[in-house]
């Protein structure tokens, strides 16, 4: 599963925020009932830094990858290699 390439970002709106990458909107994040302003800008904070945390992960996991096993953290490393399955739509619970 591929997602937008490009610099995510979170731009406020009159209804919410708006994620873009360029001129292109790719998801947006409305003010709901019951969440405050800014609960939902840190919604939209955390949409907009998803393509670099899972970059992230990837590359921590490529690391642990060439250490000694003895001094690897295995809940760690499954936990982000969950993460990074579910990010890319690989855990099943994609509807």
């Amino acid at each position: 599963m591929d997602y937008t390439k490009g610099k995510w970002i979170a731009s406020k709106g009159k209804a919410g925020f708006a994620i873009e990458v360029g001129e292109k909107q790719i998801a947006s994040v409305p003010h709901y009932i019951g969440n405050t302003p800014q609960e939902t800008e840190a919604n939209a904070q955390l949409i907009a830094a998803a393509p670099k945390l899972l970059e992230a992960c990837k590359e921590i996991i490529l690391v642990w990858q060439g250490l000694d096993p003895d001094r690897t953290f295995p809940h760690l490393e499954e936990t982000i290699t969950r993460a990074i399955a579910k990010a890319e739509g690989k855990d099943g619970t994609t509807r």
